[in-house]
């Protein structure tokens, strides 16, 4: 398990190494939905909060979702169909996306370098109709989400 969790970060943290060289931050608050909100990791301390005088830099998150047992494939259909082609039209990058067969997960990275807040453009996504009228749904298929804020440790 341990051996899996350190694959998976240090996954994440390549990932980010070609997204980035600056540093990540963390929003005061998470917007994701209440069906993910109690399954999210700790959030990262106030102090890791950008002040008002630095300049934005890019959020990027690390989720992973356990799948219902026999719904993988199923799930990875309508994520691609669905929430891929939708983030993408409303600003956000997905540089990368796993399924790992073995544990029945779907691991992504999904990336926002824009005016608006973590918070904000998270709300307005989840609040869109094309989001509500996505069908299938993926989210359906998720067992358990979870998700970090990753920042990136090498240059």
């Amino acid at each position: 398990m341990l051996r899996r969790q350190t694959f998976l970060l240090g996954l994440a943290f390549f990932a980010t190494g070609f997204l980035t060289s600056e540093l990540v931050r963390r929003p005061a608050s998470s917007a994701w939905p209440a069906m993910t909100q109690t399954a999210l990791a700790q959030p990262v301390p106030q102090s890791a909060e950008p002040s008002a005088d630095q300049t934005r830099t890019p959020v990027v998150q690390l989720r992973i979702y356990t799948i219902n047992r026999g719904k993988l494939d199923e799930f990875v259909s309508a994520w691609r169909e669905g929430v891929y082609r939708l983030r993408l039209e409303q600003g956000y990058e997905i540089p990368a996306a796993w399924k790992i067969e073995e544990t029945n997960q779907f691991v992504w990275i999904v990336r926002y370098d824009g005016a608006e807040s973590w918070e904000e453009k998270e709300a307005a996504y989840y609040g869109s109709a094309a989001r509500h009228s996505l069908d299938p749904d993926p989210r359906q298929w998720i067992a358990r989400p979870e998700g970090w804020f990753v920042t990136p440790v090498l240059p």
